[in-house]
């Protein structure tokens, strides 16, 4: 009746009284502290629902896995982990057929409990289960690996989740791909990119080519890079990227292409760093030979920032 009028106190104490009331079978009495300890948790009384639940278990009489995920949750939720992780594991282990909800929960308590190896053994087992939204659980095992500092087997896993068609929307792709990136797995997150932009996965517009570029570009891969880069627009906002490449063209010892890139930097308006622009033109100039267009670049530096140790230089 309590339940029905949505009074949860109310029928916490009912059955809290019919508990010591003299005369139920203990079969019963254990069913209704079962109510009582479920009770508690939907009134996020931890403590009080795990005072239930033990007692249950401490009974020893017809133990049910449930009790135990009962325990593991009020002690989760109290992140009381390691205590939380016998229960679990004991509930696994007394079912026939754990409920993904119950791993789910225990992959929780391993990565609490930095049980990095554990947890890969537990996403494996969900998947294996054949859930049916399996692309959360390919990123938490590639996470898991990733956690266990096995870099290679976490990007595997990403690239094999991908081709299976679990990431195929385009937020999708793009998170895989920052993943990898985080992984130093910089080439693979490029050719994904590349691939989902040919087969119009995603948009081929500059947020895309750059994220390409970057990626290229942080696996040393310069001769892809460049080429991804020269489709972004002549605007200031992509003024950083112009500037790399120069820098790499000029550390390089390749004027020409230094000085190409230079001056496309330099042609565009509202650019944040005219005076170290015409500054590096000088010094390709004069690495090519045209002093005068150096002295003018030079000149043109000091007016743009007449800073003291730019004019030492």
């Amino acid at each position: 009746t309590y339940l029905q009028q949505e009074s949860v106190p109310e029928a916490i104490r009912a059955f809290e009284q019919a508990i010591e009331a003299k005369g139920l079978p203990g079969e019963q009495r254990l069913d209704i502290r079962r109510q009582v300890a479920n009770l508690y948790l939907s009134e996020e009384q931890y403590a009080k629902s795990l005072g239930h639940i033990m007692l249950v278990l401490e009974g020893g009489v017809d133990i049910r896995p449930e009790d135990h995920v009962m325990a593991g949750y009020a002690l989760v939720q109290q992140e009381r982990y390691t205590e939380a992780r016998g229960h679990v594991e004991t509930a696994v282990t007394l079912a026939d057929t754990p409920k993904i909800s119950w791993l789910q929960m225990l992959s929780a308590i391993y990565y609490e409990l930095k049980a990095y190896r554990e947890g890969i053994d537990v996403v494996l087992r969900i998947l294996a289960m054949k859930p049916p939204q399996p692309a959360p659980y390919w990123q938490q095992l590639a996470a898991f690996y990733s956690l266990a500092a096995d870099e290679r087997s976490s990007s595997a896993v990403l690239e094999l989740a991908h081709h299976q068609g679990f990431f195929n929307k385009p937020d999708q792709i793009i998170h895989l791909a920052g993943v990898l990136r985080y992984q130093n797995a910089s080439r693979s997150a490029a050719e994904l990119l590349e691939y989902a932009v040919q087969k119009r996965l995603i948009e081929a517009n500059p947020e895309n080519w750059q994220r390409i570029g970057d990626a290229w570009w942080e696996a040393r891969e310069y001769d892809k890079a460049i080429p991804v880069y020269q489709q972004l627009p002549m605007s200031a906002d992509y003024g950083r990227i112009r500037r790399r490449v120069a820098h790499y063209y000029h550390l390089s010892r390749q004027w020409q292409s230094a000085l190409e890139w230079l001056n496309r930097h330099l042609s565009t308006k509202g650019i944040k760093d005219p005076a170290e622009t015409h500054y590096l033109l000088g010094l390709c100039y004069l690495e090519t030979g045209e002093t005068t267009k150096a002295r003018n670049h030079f000149y043109q530096a000091l007016e743009n920032n007449p800073d003291k140790g730019l004019s030492e230089q």
